[in-house]
């Protein structure tokens, strides 16, 4: 069983794609480095790493550019077979309603998500970017609802 750098369960990877994948979800949240290319390098190596397929849809999604989210709604779709578990589950339909433009209702379920998986940091970091697109920008805000 593959875990990430933070003790999650990732179903489809292998070590050395974890690995990507860790260095995508750091690439990230500190807005330095290239996290396509990472996790491209996840996806590579492991073809059914659902979680690195829908970081990349993330990445794309939060990039708020219409041609953008159209190619994430792609790799989405691209995933729906692989297998997953809760955490990645709760990705995916989050994932869903920030494709289809409901950034509230993502937040919403990310927020619920990261109750379960406080440690999920992509949880975390996606949920802020709808929080940001909504006009909440309290970093606290998921505490005081």
């Amino acid at each position: 069983m593959v875990k990430d750098a933070l003790g999650h369960v990732l179903c489809g990877a292998t070590p050395e794609s974890a690995q990507h994948f860790d260095d995508a979800v750091r690439a990230l949240g500190l807005s330095y480095g290239d996290p396509i290319a990472a996790l491209y390098k996840a996806c590579l190596v492991s073809p059914r790493f659902k979680l690195a397929h829908l970081c990349k849809a993330w990445v794309l999604a939060i990039a708020n550019d219409p041609a953008l989210t159209d190619a994430a709604r792609a790799i989405l779709e691209g995933t729906v077979e692989f297998e997953c578990n809760d955490r990645e589950r709760a990705h995916e339909l989050a994932l869903r309603q920030a494709i289809a433009g409901n950034r509230m209702s993502a937040s919403a379920i990310l927020d619920r998500h990261t109750i379960l998986y406080p440690l999920d940091l992509l949880a975390h970091l996606c949920a802020l970017y709808m929080d940001a697109f909504g006009g909440r920008f309290c970093l606290a805000s998921a505490f005081f609802r």
